[in-house]
């Protein structure tokens, strides 16, 4: 069973992910996130403010962009902080 997977970001920084959802009511909406996707995609340099809608899903926010969007929360592998 795997418990922590840990990645090495394009800026050279290594970090381990959060599994799922897991603590991302406690995120620092105003740090970057990096966002893993169950699907082999990702997202990197989002915020979010950790709320999860009446759809399980949570809102994502880009850096320095209006653009704002929403993930599944059964679509998200693990997170964790860009910075």
């Amino acid at each position: 069973m795997i418990t922590r997977i840990k990645i090495t970001l394009k800026n050279g920084k290594t970090r381990l992910l959060n599994f799922g959802i897991n603590n991302i009511e406690k995120v620092d909406k105003t740090r970057p996130l990096f966002i893993q996707l169950e699907n082999g995609s990702s997202f990197i340099n989002v915020t979010s403010e950790g709320i999860l809608t009446d759809k399980k899903e949570l809102c994502i926010n880009e850096v320095n962009s209006e653009r704002s969007f929403s993930i599944p929360a059964f679509k998200i592998f693990g997170w964790c902080y860009v910075d």
